[in-house]
């Protein structure tokens, strides 16, 4: 149910960026705002103290736990960004590096759009229902509904002020996005699953993403 409402969500998401000729880092923006609202309010694994039963869960949880939020900063970085990167982003970067003479285009029709939104919304009240996935308590699910709106209302902002590349740039070469991208994976888990590992992690892909 996971995989297939991450399939439908990123699809969405780029359906809409695509229709309203909005750009990459609203793309982006969305991405992020579903990473928050997967861990945080669908599967709210990151407020669970327990999730699944999965080994050293809490171990890693408490290394960078913040009492006043009830998550682990470390599984906040890890997890929305995650999303981002490998539920969202990465399968339609090379979906559209694929058919480049399609990347800018709509890939869903109506028809298409309506079983999209059938399928997130049915696989994602399946997670729902499943008492594992009720972790969170009520003022967390209001601040991190608040951060998804704050993130959709950013992607809009930016895509409004979008201009459209020009046809004929000259693209970053493959080998140096893969270097680059091997090079900030290997760095960002130096410091391990501590808040030395977050604060690595998070001065990287800051990097990365300037």
């Amino acid at each position: 149910s996971e995989r297939l409402d991450q399939a439908e969500a990123d699809e969405l998401a780029r359906e809409l960026v695509r229709r309203r000729g909005w750009g990459w880092p609203s793309m982006l923006l969305l991405f992020a705002a579903l990473g928050v609202a997967q861990a945080c309010l669908i599967d709210q694994s990151l407020f669970s103290t327990d999730y699944m039963g999965y080994d050293g869960w809490e171990e890693t949880r408490g290394a960078t736990l913040i009492p006043a939020l009830g998550l682990s900063a470390y599984n906040a970085y890890n997890f929305v960004l995650g999303h981002v990167i490998f539920s969202f982003g990465a399968p339609i970067a090379v979906g559209e590096a694929w058919r480049p003479k399609y990347a800018r285009d709509p890939w869903l029709g109506r028809v298409g759009i309506g079983i999209a939104l059938l399928a997130y919304a049915g696989a994602a009240a399946l997670i729902v229902s499943d008492p594992e996935s009720r972790s969170a308590s009520p003022s967390q699910v209001l601040i991190s509904a608040a951060v998804v709106v704050a993130l959709v209302v950013g992607a809009a902002i930016v895509g409004s002020r979008h201009v459209p590349a020009e046809d004929g740039r000259h693209p970053v070469p493959i080998w140096a996005t893969l270097l680059l991208g091997l090079v900030a994976a290997l760095v960002s888990v130096l410091g391990g699953e501590t808040w030395t590992g977050f604060v690595i992690g998070v001065v990287i892909t800051g990097a990365v993403a300037l």
